[in-house]
Formats: C-alpha cells, structure tokens, sequence
C-alpha cells in the first residue's frame, strides 16, 4: 500500500515537470514574431586575418640541423627530431616539381 502512494506521487511529480517543459516549448515557438535577436558570433567579424597571412616560413638548413639536435629536449617533436619537414630551399624545389607534373 505505501509503495503505491510512493508511485502515484512520483507520477504526478514526473507529470508535473512534464507539463512544464511542454508548456515551456509552446510559449517558446507561439511568442513574438517579431521579436529582435542578438547574433553572439556575427559572420562578418568571424575572419580575423592572420599576422603572417601570405608570408612565406623561411628556414635554412643551418636551422634546420639545430633543430634536429635540440628536439631531444623537448616532448612531441618526432616529425622535428626525424627532420620529416622542408627548409625553404626544399620547399621550393618540391613546389617548383610539383607545378610542373601534368593534371590527369
């Protein structure tokens, strides 16, 4: 008999709530029309342009090699330590053979 009582108060707490929440969702879509809303994140201040924009990293190979020797310090520098990027030098003989290979 009290686990009844318990279960048609808990029914009538969760019918409660429910109703609640529903009526909260009628008065959010059934409320003005023509109300004005504030953009948080507005699309033309979304870019901001970058310092370096267009500039090109120059790095040369006496750089590169100190690189390589200090990565051993320094944690999550596999690539760095592996010497798997370009020197600028590099980059452009990779570009420039690059461009030249035909398009299918």
């Amino acid at each position: 008999m009290l686990i009844n009582i318990i279960l048609v108060i808990f029914a009538m707490v969760g019918g409660g709530i429910l109703i609640f929440f529903i009526s909260r969702i009628c008065k959010q879509y059934k409320g003005n029309v023509d109300s004005e809303y504030i953009e948080l994140f507005p699309r033309e201040e979304m870019y901001i342009e970058n310092a370096y924009e267009g500039d090109r990293f120059n790095m040369s190979d006496n750089e590169k090699k100190d690189s390589e020797k200090w990565a051993i310090t320094q944690r999550g520098s596999v690539r760095i330590a592996c010497g798997v990027y370009f020197t600028s030098d590099e980059y452009t003989k990779y570009r420039e053979r690059v461009l030249k290979t035909d398009l299918p």
